[in-house]
């Protein structure tokens, strides 16, 4: 599972059948080297802004139940706060 940020929408009106009636969304994920965009199915419809935590793969299908489907990446939980250990 990966962090990040809801950055944008996704507006598609021909798609893939597995893909009808998904929101999709842009995430910007921060990386050693920037940061890079995700687009990313929106079940929990989280919103522009707000720190998320993705599925990819076979586990943002199965958190869909959309086992056969399209999708690489899903929004699994909404974070309220992201604690990290002090630095030293």
């Amino acid at each position: 599972m990966m962090l990040g940020t809801v950055s944008g929408t996704v507006a598609a009106t021909i798609r893939s059948g597995s893909l009808s009636g998904q929101a999709l969304v842009t995430v910007s994920i921060a990386t050693g080297s920037g940061e890079r965009t995700v687009v990313a199915c929106n079940p929990l419809s989280a919103g522009l802004g707000e720190r998320v935590l993705l599925a990819r793969g076979a586990a943002a299908r199965h958190a869909l139940g959309l086992p056969d489907s399209a999708v690489d990446a899903a929004v699994v939980a909404i974070v309220d706060e992201k604690a990290s250990a002090p630095k030293s």
